[in-house]
């Protein structure tokens, strides 16, 4: 993949529409064209983002765009989409290099004590 058309996935994105003008001929040089979006992907015709309206729940794609990395859709939406918590993030461990023991480790048998005072093994 090229690192050129990365983009910062779902995240808020500003976008130019075009104006449909032959459904609204009479105003559309006052119609707004500039919209605000989550950008979900890469448009499979051209190089152009593709991105998702909660507000219009369609999709667009805009070949100008920028994105607002100061806000989270869930603030902008908020009874539309709802923030779990994001990506589990975890420690990464290099046991070759590890000098704490671990009290459990992989392997190690465990024994359970029962209500009657027997040992499981």
């Amino acid at each position: 993949p090229d690192v050129r058309t990365w983009f910062p996935l779902f995240s808020i994105v500003y976008f130019y529409k075009t104006t449909d003008t032959e459904i609204a001929s009479d105003r559309a040089n006052f119609m707004a064209n500039a919209m605000v979006g989550i950008a979900v992907g890469r448009s499979n015709k051209s190089n152009s983002l593709r991105i998702y309206s909660p507000s219009t729940s369609k999709y667009y794609e805009s070949d100008v765009y920028k994105f607002d990395p100061s806000r989270r859709p869930s603030n902008e939406w908020p009874n539309k989409i709802q923030y779990d918590g994001g990506l589990y993030v975890d420690l990464l461990r290099d046991t070759h290099n590890n000098n704490v023991p671990e009290p459990y480790p992989p392997g190690m048998p465990i024994k359970f004590a029962k209500d009657d005072g027997s040992i499981v093994n």
